[in-house]
């Protein structure tokens, strides 16, 4: 472990001493250390309905690790992706900064990498279409690959984006074989972060694509032109 990670592992605190059993969602290392635990917690955004108020709530631990290899600080327990996805409370057109960020972004990315009508931009967990409209706009083709259902329903009525209502895996990313301009992930724990980098060279070496940067916790990768 380099000395950067050392000083920050000394800023650690660990509950309970002993290393846990889990593996690093970004490098795989298993010895974590456990740095708080807020006990068991149902879902957030899973809003109860009044009838739904005396009945049992499910609840998940909530605790949080330090990896000493990498350094990255992580909750411990994957929520089953089916139960937190496939019916969303969020929407990224929420908010009004996701939404210009996400202007700015594209207005950018479309001057750097030269898009137009015969690219294709492909964004990995696309809620409601609140960063592809604009590449919509301004006339180049995308595709969303969203999990939950009515989020994708609002990217396909309100702005009229093509959306694949699917979670990304090894299958999905073999049948969008099309060549694609810039595709976009966003991270969700359907596959991990260590996945998500295994897909991107995978991907990368079969469509001969470079990686490039994306801000906002997003992967970009571009086809060159």
């Amino acid at each position: 472990m380099g000395g950067g990670n050392a000083a920050l592992e000394a800023l650690v605190s660990p509950v309970g001493g002993e290393p846990s059993r889990l593996q690093c969602r970004s490098c795989g290392q298993a010895d974590l250390r456990q740095v708080l635990d807020l006990g068991r917690v149902p879902l957030a955004n899973a809003l109860l309905t009044s009838e739904q108020l005396n009945e049992p709530e499910d609840r998940f631990p909530l605790e949080l690790y330090f990896c000493p290899q990498c350094a990255l600080v992580q909750i411990g327990e994957t929520v089953p992706p089916e139960r937190l996805f496939r019916d969303y409370a969020y929407a990224s057109s929420f908010s009004d900064t996701m939404v210009e960020h996400a202007r700015t972004l594209v207005e950018a990315l479309i001057v750097r990498r030269g898009l137009g009508p015969a690219s294709l931009v492909i964004e990995v967990a696309s809620n409601d279409g609140y960063l592809l409209q604009f590449y919509k706009q301004a006339g180049i083709p995308v595709l969303g690959i969203e999990p939950a259902a009515n989020i994708a329903e609002l990217a396909v009525k309100a702005k009229g984006i093509p959306t694949l209502v699917e979670f990304f895996d090894e299958q999905i990313s073999a049948v969008q074989a099309e060549p694609w301009s810039i595709m976009t992930f966003s991270f969700f724990p359907k596959l991990g972060m260590a996945y998500i980098n295994q897909q991107a060279i995978s991907l990368a070496s079969k469509n001969t694509h470079q990686v490039a940067s994306f801000a906002r916790c997003q992967f970009s990768w571009t086809r060159p032109q």
